[in-house]
């Protein structure tokens, strides 16, 4: 996986291509060093032209400032960090099921003020003086302080909770944005039981395929999972130019680039090729998995 993000062309030297040959020297680029998929940290006509779109099935929850103190938790402690707490902030990081590799360097900088080009504040949240989790919290956009967003988090999701009274009156917000991975299914329900009601939503990136059938390929353990060894071995997965194919008991999913641009799925394959004695479901199912 790559990711790119922080770009942008000087607006006097804007429609002149510069943009759209540095996308496709790092698509080439990612392809060449085996890269599956990239994650843009952004989204516009370029980027769309080349199929990145959102994804994922994230909910975001908002603690307005009335709600604050039905979500707190008197026994814990919100605390600035400093330099010296690297080493245990970057121990709460690495727990986490899902994340970036980051360097100690990432929260030396986040402790300076700033991250995501915004003001921010990187805060430990202590019970009975152990570190318990943190969380990164800045303004929603910039400028926007009385809007404040957790920009990133890590640790024990109790904490994290009980924690968003004291956060939402930091800064006397408003309101108080929580964005929530679809795969932190606790930290759902620990909101939910607070009477929040999260809003479906996509990740805050998108993401574009590089080499499908190499990802298809590491996601055949995944397949072995859902449906059984002899299921799995029996996927193949091509790619031809633009055409992207998966073919599996008979059945065929065609996903479809236009200058890198994914056109859906179209079903092809003949009815009755597939096998009715394993009962194998058809592939469009199997991606939906």
């Amino acid at each position: 996986m790559a990711s790119l993000g922080g770009v942008a062309t000087h607006p006097e030297v804007r429609g002149k291509g510069y943009a759209t040959a540095l996308f496709e020297d790092t698509v080439r680029d990612c392809r060449e060093d085996g890269v599956d998929f990239i994650v843009v940290l952004g989204y516009c006509k370029i980027y769309h032209r080349y199929g990145c779109r959102y994804v994922g099935r994230d909910w975001d929850f908002v603690v307005a400032q009335h709600r604050a103190w039905d979500v707190a938790d008197g026994g814990l402690q919100v605390r600035a960090m400093s330099d010296a707490d690297t080493p245990a902030l970057a121990v709460l990081y690495w727990r986490e099921p899902v994340r970036w590799l980051r360097p100690p360097s990432d929260f030396l900088n986040a402790l300076k003020g700033h991250v995501m080009n915004r003001p921010a504040e990187l805060l430990g949240i202590y019970e009975h003086d152990h570190l318990r989790a943190y969380v990164i919290q800045g303004p929603r956009k910039k400028g926007e302080e009385a809007h404040q967003s957790i920009l990133e988090f890590a640790g024990d999701r109790r904490s994290i909770v009980g924690t968003l009274g004291a956060l939402a009156q930091r800064h006397e917000s408003e309101t108080l944005d929580v964005h929530v991975m679809g795969y932190d299914r606790l930290l759902q329900d620990l909101l939910t039981e607070y009477g929040l009601q999260g809003k479906p939503t996509t990740t805050s990136a998108t993401v574009t395929l590089v080499n499908f059938p190499q990802f298809m390929e590491m996601m055949r353990p995944h397949f072995v999972e859902k449906l059984g060894v002899h299921e799995a071995e029996a996927m193949v997965f091509r790619q031809q130019g633009d055409q992207m194919t998966f073919t599996f008991g008979g059945g065929r999913v065609d996903l479809r680039h236009d200058g890198c641009q994914r056109k859906g799925l179209a079903c092809g394959g003949r009815p009755g090729r597939r096998s009715a004695a394993r009962n194998l479901p058809h592939p469009r199912s199997v991606v939906r998995s």
